[in-house]
């Protein structure tokens, strides 16, 4: 597979944009990865550094998928379960008992 500089640059400028979706993010790392192990020695030298710095820069911008027990309600529901769930076994073991 031969790479152009311009192929190269877009991807440089990918790597460093801080808006990537996940599926951008996949794409850029695979052919950055597939680009680096594919140079030869003459090659190395002049893009090894700058494919290294962009995959450091693709990491940095990496998108963050936020799970939905790490949103408010999630947090709400895992706490309130949490508190009913450790009542339920003090109640159980007499440590606690009803309220009137």
């Amino acid at each position: 597979m031969k790479v152009t500089d311009q192929d190269l640059e877009k991807l440089f400028r990918k790597a460093n944009s801080p808006e990537l979706s996940e599926s951008e993010y996949k794409s850029a790392k695979a052919n950055l990865l597939s680009i680096k192990s594919e140079t030869r020695l003459g090659e190395s030298k002049k893009y090894g550094a700058r494919i290294d710095a962009a995959l450091i820069a693709l990491e940095h911008h990496r998108p963050v998928k936020i799970e939905w027990y790490q949103k408010p309600f999630g947090l709400i529901l895992i706490g309130g379960l949490g508190g009913v769930f450790t009542y339920g076994i003090l109640l159980s073991l007499g440590w606690v008992s009803m309220p009137n």
